[in-house]
């Protein structure tokens, strides 16, 4: 990302909201590891920040995978499984309207286009 005013307000937020929902992401694991592990509650959750952490230092562009990651992950679990939820609480596709059946389809499809795309851009600037 280039230094500008925008970028670096972009950059504070995306901090601001890893700092605040890290918590909130790790607690499912922190939940595994206590039934698993029941007398080291402690200590499991020392060792996932202790993983996260030297994770992000070990990998050197991080952001880069990140966007990779991000690139698929967001458009699976932000509008195609919603989508997909949202058809099935309808009955099905075959339920739908002709109209509103190919609105999903598009929607969907542009969204895989637009993720797949990301990805790309993602993989040739980590590769580049």
């Amino acid at each position: 990302m280039a230094d500008d005013p925008l970028c670096m307000a972009f950059r504070g937020l995306q901090a601001f909201q890893v700092l605040f929902t890290l918590p909130i992401q790790m607690h499912p694991v922190a939940m595994l590891e206590d039934e698993h592990f029941p007398g080291y509650p402690t200590l499991t959750r020392l060792f996932n920040v202790v993983l996260v952490s030297g994770v992000a230092i070990a990998i050197p562009r991080m952001a880069d995978v990140l966007s990779i990651i991000g690139g698929v992950g967001m458009t699976t679990a932000g509008i195609v499984v919603p989508t997909l939820m949202w058809i099935g609480y309808y009955g099905g596709a075959q339920q739908l309207m002709p109209g509103r059946l190919a609105f999903m389809v598009c929607i969907v499809s542009i969204s895989v286009v637009l993720g797949t795309w990301a990805t790309v851009l993602s993989v040739e600037n980590l590769v580049t």
